[in-house]
């Protein structure tokens, strides 16, 4: 993790997510084709989403090199006092070099220190590099949720 800040704020740093969450979006269109389609909203419309959904809390962590951002978290705490990872994403780049793990580290500080105990995360089908990162985490399936395409 050479050069590489972390910064951690709320809404005032989604617009820096778009770009990234782009790319996110793009990822999971290729792990998951058939779900594609779903995943066709804007950042604008998920920005909203998020804003509305955080009325406990929002946090977002941005990981920085050389003045490009290179990863990013955002995280809720909903009306109920739960909390959930909504997003993270590192470069393609970045990925296996800590920067993820480092915005997952201030993730948790952060519920912690709001005693936030429940905690879900979405890993989209196929993402298996995604659900054994987040299980490194302490996170593990506690139910399946299935979809059926529109």
């Amino acid at each position: 993790m050479k050069n590489v800040s972390i910064t951690e704020g709320g809404t005032e740093l989604l617009d820096r997510v778009g770009p990234l969450w782009n790319e996110l979006r793009d990822h999971h269109a290729q792990l998951a084709p058939r779900w594609a389609a779903t995943l066709a909203r804007s950042f604008e419309q998920r920005r909203i989403e998020l804003v509305n959904k955080g009325s406990g809390g929002i946090l977002v962590v941005l990981a920085e090199q050389d003045g490009r951002d290179i990863g990013y978290g955002v995280s809720t705490i909903v009306s109920d006092g739960s909390g959930e990872i909504d997003s993270v994403y590192v470069a393609a780049d970045w990925r296996g070099s800590g920067v993820g793990a480092a915005i997952m580290q201030k993730t948790m500080e952060w519920f912690a220190s709001k005693s936030v105990r429940a905690i879900t995360v979405d890993v989209i089908e196929g993402n298996e590099a995604a659900k054994k990162f987040y299980e490194g985490f302490g996170f593990g399936l506690r139910t399946m949720r299935m979809r059926r395409l529109d």
